[in-house]
């Protein structure tokens, strides 16, 4: 296109994270959206002259843009994306992509009918990473052989002023998030190296009391996943735990040999090979720091690893090039279904659950009503439970810890307190 792509950001807390990046992937961003005010200032240094801060987004989507960054709360993504395709406007979110089977049927079909206007992408960067790039460009060599099992952990520990900072009130998603749910950051690398879809998942959750000291969640620490992908082989994924320490580690085991990330420098993979199947020419052992396939110079230093650039390019790219992302609709839903259904199979006592085919009208049909939810709706009420002990409730000191924490005013203004990071 002659002109550069125009970008909108929905959500100014994890949005501008990723607004860093459009100017130097080649797009200007030309509208913000926030109903915080401070969070909404902040918005206004990234946009080009003339660009304009919104709090109301039916006033913000009137606005013309290209494509507009999903960044609102993690359950809550689906209704804004529909009428941002509708519009014909391009979308790419931040995980989830859907928090019920109903909202992944909708989602499904509003991308089918608006395709012609829009594309979806689901803004996945843990795969972006050149760890992950790297391990992806081995493995499609084929040198390692097939690929027998593979293994992703996110692991995101916090202490309890931070998880509580991070969960603004007792209503926040994150106090109400299943231990499967946010899983993209271990599952989507491993599709993407592996170019291979879920088929069935069954799952466990832990409980831990140490967790709950000092904050009000109704979620649990840990929850592990078992996949079996569309080639037959069997992967285990987190969702954001808290067990260990901070990292996120990837394993691929083949028959010829694996590889992976080095546990505590993520940043280095190590590849090996059996002794009776090393290629020629190749270490038998080797580790190393990769860097990205192109614009390491662009990327270095960006989020997660250099993987937050790559997430913006790629979206621009496919706003100039007219192209689908890699990580579109079906594969997006297919990580959700995962996490979703894989708490389905938490709550029953480790099941197994198909995920669907989401190319199958059947498949729709049969998940086009199923709104159960394990966060809270407008009444307070929800329809699952969000942790595997359902007699568990929040003892007064830990509720009393918490509301002191979100009734700071610093809470939306002082982003060094009381922790450093800030979350989706």
């Amino acid at each position: 296109m002659a002109n550069k792509p125009r970008i909108g950001i929905f959500g100014c807390w994890r949005g501008l994270a990723m607004a860093k990046y459009v100017s130097s992937s080649g797009g200007e961003i030309v509208a913000v959206c926030d109903h915080n005010p401070a969070r909404l200032e902040d918005g206004k240094k990234y946009l080009v002259e003339g660009g304009v801060a919104y709090s109301n987004f039916d006033e913000f989507i009137n606005h013309e843009m290209d494509g507009v960054y999903v960044a609102n709360y993690f359950d809550q993504h689906v209704p804004y994306v529909i009428r941002l395709m509708e519009r014909g406007i391009n979308v790419c979110i931040e995980p989830i992509c859907g928090s019920t089977m109903a909202q992944i049927v909708e989602l499904v079909r509003a991308v089918e009918k608006y395709r012609d206007r829009a594309f979806f992408m689901f803004g996945e960067n843990y795969q972006y990473t050149p760890a992950i790039q790297e391990m992806k460009r081995i493995y499609q060599s084929g040198k390692l052989g097939d690929l027998l099992y593979a293994h992703g952990e996110y692991v995101h520990p916090a202490s309890a002023a931070e998880r509580t900072r991070l969960a603004p009130g007792p209503n926040h998603w994150r106090n109400s998030l299943p231990s499967t749910y946010y899983n993209s950051h271990s599952l989507a690398p491993l599709m993407y190296v592996t170019d291979t879809m879920p088929k069935v998942v069954m799952a466990q959750a832990v409980h831990s009391e140490d967790y709950h000291r000092g904050v009000a969640r109704m979620a649990d620490p840990f929850g592990v996943m078992m996949t079996q992908m569309d080639n037959g082989t069997v992967f285990t994924t987190t969702g954001c735990v808290s067990g260990s320490v901070h990292g996120n580690w990837y394993r691929f085991a083949c028959f010829r040999g694996g590889m992976e990330t080095v546990r505590y420098d993520e940043s280095v993979i190590a590849v090996r090979y059996n002794s009776f199947a090393k290629p020629e020419g190749e270490p038998r052992y080797n580790a190393y720091t990769p860097e990205p396939p192109f614009d390491a110079d662009k990327s270095r230093g960006s989020g997660h690893g250099g993987a937050d650039y790559f997430v913006v390019r790629e979206f621009i790219r496919c706003i100039e090039e007219g192209t689908q992302p890699y990580n579109d609709v079906y594969r997006g839903v297919a990580m959700a279904s995962v996490a979703i259904l894989g708490w389905r199979s938490v709550l029953e006592g480790g099941v197994p659950y198909a995920i669907p085919d989401f190319h199958d009208e059947k498949e729709l049909l049969k998940w086009e009503k199923d709104t159960r939810s394990p966060f809270l709706d407008a009444n307070g009420s929800r329809t699952l439970p969000s942790m595997v002990r359902q007699d568990w409730t929040i003892n007064p000191e830990d509720a009393a810890a918490a509301k002191a924490i979100w009734d700071d005013p610093k809470l939306f203004t002082d982003y060094s307190w009381p922790g450093k990071e800030l979350g989706k």
